[in-house]
């Protein structure tokens, strides 16, 4: 091991280095384990935590991936699986407890910035031979601990392409220089199903970087380009590549017909001309310490290396064709990041509403190749040169500050390590102790630009974190160890202890059913029903903010968790009450399936979603039901955009619920003595609402509404009437024999059986031995026909696109082991010849 170490001590250096730095910014910041603040942040905080400990039940055995009752009304994870959590690193959860999330991601974390620093190391040292140890040491750091990996951080998942480009290079180098295929082909197939949407990058840069790579070196061999030829060569890598996304099929198929029914591409503004800000911005970005993630292109990768960037433009005893083609490429991949229908193709045909330019690292790895070329001379640098491009900068810098500034601070600590930099390259006289003096501003300056990126991005104190946790796990297993049926669990108080908060996902987490969602792979059938239900305006994310009981009771949410008694809950008195919130039970909860007439085939969502609810009970009962009337309330106007609504008390238990036929983002309202909330028009979006019971009186102050734009519209809930409704779906309700994760047996009789998880035609279903096809019922749930006297219905889910996948991976194996045979051949008798 000792002789191993000593003879690769450069590639343990590279690993180990970046860890090290990613240690000492977690102990400076008091982040965790170093300190009392939890090491997520962002979505890592919002979603990724909740996923892993998902994933942790999957890895043991108690949660399926395949389908999952625990995600929304119902449906499969295959998609959230290939997108968040298909990294190998992350099977160490099998290693931890369901407690120690932290502890994983701090692990996972390290290991990934540590891949990525080695693998970088790796290629570029095959790439540029003459480099020194020392500068492939700070080459691979400037790569795995600048911009992007300590911006992105928190986006964990995204690190696996991180650390896989590199290494794809480096096969990449090695099939240019000996034809070697194999770790090639298999490279492409690990990246794509590490993380399929960091693969899709790799892939394309990868193309990119073999035509820039096969122009230099048939111009260097030939001093000419035969443009037949690289044609056939470019052809060649491209059906490899392509072999390696069908190699991948086995996992990555299930994900794309997975993700079908999730995210559409958006292709609007494709090819409209636009950009992110102007051109010269760029130059903006190589400044220390600049925010990522950010609308701003940030390419800072040290101080040293923005050096070496432009003395390769400007330096004159490089070949002339290789610099010309070098700049292209690069300025391909800059322009990339500005010129915005590059930017949609990069991300996939997809426009990005946050973490924008999530393949800069692509190109931070691009603009180090330049750096890394002056180094491979192994000349001493031009001091004339490099006085010119510092104080040049400065200049730059300072100008560039008088059209819009600066952090003060930063700027001050760009000159003062521009001109320290100027100091140890051209007037300091010894010069074995001027590449000590470089590498260790070097390290000075990464560790302040990560001190100043991660900012107070980490805020949540870890010991909250854990109470939390621990709690609620507490109040779901009171819950499930009192009740055995089947039944959704939903709460308007999370981990933020907030009313509106995008943690959404505490189901998979705490392994029990509910209503909303936020993932990147939501089912675009659960989000249009959901929000067409009013639960929130938007499909993607669907937010619970606070009861519906029809719908509540229709999707069978029979325990609310919160710190208010709403209309149709009552209080559990014998259940423990965790996290400020207590458990509240609705009497009128539905099973998840129930006898319904065939009319449930023909409602349709109509752009009301009173309406729609009384459409749907209408479809179940087979006659017309009227749930929600519309109320009139007396309004009170206090100017053009401020009003007052009063209820008019009645002797009756109705209950009134609101909501705007559009959501303007000023809008704030008052219910009653209540604090002032926003009605949200955007993630965070609300639809309806809840006023009070009719037999009290309720205000609803609303400000900044322009009515001549937007309606308010008032609803009274039937409650004696629900009432009665529920009573005759319970009695003729299905006698379930299993509900499990993608297994559901049960015995109905009547015309249609509905079930309030979402259609999918993935489900293999059978009544009496005999299959029988879903259909669509109230525009989003599955419905399936009954024949019988008696219906015996067994349901099993099949993931699409497994045997398929298969079948394409062993085809591919077998055609790329064919084309290497014939190819290796061809390769020999040119060589021999």
């Amino acid at each position: 091991m000792i002789k191993f170490i000593k003879k690769h001590k450069i590639y343990v250096l590279t690993f180990i280095t970046p860890i090290l730095l990613y240690f000492i910014i977690l102990f400076v910041k008091h982040i965790y384990p170093f300190g009392n603040i939890a090491n997520i942040a962002y979505d890592e905080n919002l979603q990724y935590e909740q996923f892993f400990n998902f994933y942790y039940n999957v890895l043991h055995g108690s949660s399926n991936i395949n389908y999952s009752l625990y995600k929304s009304l119902g449906g499969s994870l295959v998609g959230l699986w290939g997108y968040y959590l298909a990294s190998p690193i992350n099977l160490i959860l099998l290693f931890f407890n369901e407690m120690n999330v932290l502890n994983f991601v701090f692990l996972a974390t390290s290991i990934k910035i540590g891949l990525c620093s080695l693998f970088f190391a790796v290629f570029i040292k095959y790439r540029f031979k003459k480099l020194k140890d020392i500068h492939v040491l700070m080459l691979a750091v400037a790569y795995s601990f600048t911009q992007y990996v300590v911006g992105q951080m928190a986006n964990i998942m995204w690190l696996d392409g991180v650390y896989m480009l590199p290494l794809l290079l480096y096969f990449t180098e090695k099939y240019l220089n000996d034809n070697k295929k194999l770790g090639l082909y298999i490279t492409f197939i690990l990246t794509i199903i590490f993380n399929w949407y960091t693969g899709y990058m790799n892939c394309l840069f990868t193309f990119i970087y073999f035509v820039y790579r096969l122009i230099c070196i048939e111009h260097d061999k030939n001093k000419h380009i035969n443009k037949l030829n690289l044609f056939k060569k470019i052809v060649k890598f491209g059906f490899i590549e392509l072999l390696s996304v069908l190699g991948s099929a086995v996992i990555f198929l299930p994900i794309v017909i997975s993700q079908l029914n999730s995210r559409s591409f958006s292709t609007t503004n494709l090819f409209e001309f636009s950009t992110n800000g102007s051109f010269f911005n760029i130059f903006r970005g190589f400044m220390i310490g600049s925010e990522n993630p950010s609308t701003a292109i940030t390419l800072y990768c040290s101080i040293f290396a923005f050096i070496l960037i432009f003395y390769y433009i400007f330096y004159k005893k490089i070949n002339s064709f290789e610099k010309k083609t070098t700049l292209i490429f690069a300025l391909i991949m800059i322009f990339s990041l500005f010129f915005k229908p590059l930017e949609y193709i990069w991300h996939g045909m997809l426009s990005v509403n946050s973490f924008q330019y999530r393949f800069l690292y692509v190109c931070i790895l691009t603009v180090l190749l330049l750096p890394a070329a002056i180094l491979n001379k192994n000349e001493k640098l031009d001091k004339e040169l490099v006085k010119k491009i510092i104080f040049g900068s400065i200049l730059a810098f300072l100008a560039f500050d008088l059209l819009i500034r600066f952090s003060p601070k930063r700027l001050w600590v760009q000159i003062v390590i521009l001109l320290l930099y100027y100091f140890i390259i051209c007037l300091f006289k010894k010069d074995k102790f001027k590449m000590p003096l470089i590498f260790t501003l070097f390290m000075f300056e990464i560790l302040i630009n990560a001190y100043l990126l991660v900012g107070n991005s980490y805020t949540l104190d870890k010991d909250y974190y854990l109470n939390y946790s621990a709690n609620e796990k507490k109040m779901i297993n009171q819950i499930k160890n009192s009740d055995n049926d089947f039944y959704r669990i939903e709460t308007n108080i999370d981990r933020d202890i907030k009313r509106n908060s995008f943690i959404s996902n505490e189901s998979l987490a705490y392994s029990y059913s509910t209503i909303e969602q936020y993932t990147s792979t939501y089912d675009q059938t659960t989000g249009y029903f959901l929000a067409n239900l009013g639960y929130s305006r938007n499909v993607f994310p669907t937010f619970y903010h606070e009861p519906i009981l029809p719908v509540d009771s229709l999707l069978g949410v029979k325990y609310l968790l919160t710190d208010v008694n709403y209309d149709g809950f009552e209080l559990r008195k014998e259940f423990n009450s965790y996290n400020g919130k207590k458990v509240y039970e609705n009497e009128y909860a539905l099973s998840l399936g129930m006898n319904s007439s065939s009319d449930i085939l023909k409602v349709k969502y109509n752009g009301n979603p009173f309406e729609y609810i009384n459409e749907i009970y209408s479809g179940i009962l087979g006659r017309n039901i009227q749930l929600f009337k519309l109320y009139d309330i007396t309004e009170n106007k206090i100017d053009s955009l401020n009003y007052e609504y009063n209820t008019n008390q009645d002797n009756n238990s109705n209950i009134i619920y609101f909501r705007f036929n559009l959501a303007p983002s000023e809008i704030t309202i008052k219910r009653d003595n209540n604090l002032e909330e926003k009605y949200e028009s955007y993630w965070l979006t609300h639809n309806v609402l809840v006023l009070g019971n009719d037999s009290e009186k309720h205000t609803l102050k609303v400000k900044n509404i322009d009515k001549s734009k937007y309606e308010l519209q008032f609803y009274s809930f039937d409650l004696e009437l629900f009432e009665s409704i529920i009573s005759e779906i319970k009695e003729n309700s299905i006698n379930f024999e299993k509900i499990e994760d993608g297994n559901i047996k049960f015995i109905a009789s009547g015309e249609y059986a509905l079930l309030t998880i979402p259609y999918s035609d993935s489900w293999n279903i059978t009544i009496n031995g005999k299959k029988t096809e879903p259909l669509k019922g109230a525009d989003g749930l599955l419905v399936i026909p009954l024949s019988d006297e008696v219906n015996h219905v067994n349901m099993k889910y099949k993931v699409k696109g497994k045997e398929l996948g298969l079948f394409v991976t062993i085809l591919s194996a077998c055609v790329f082991t064919i084309f290497c045979i014939f190819d290796n051949k061809l390769f020999n008798k040119k060589v021999n010849s």
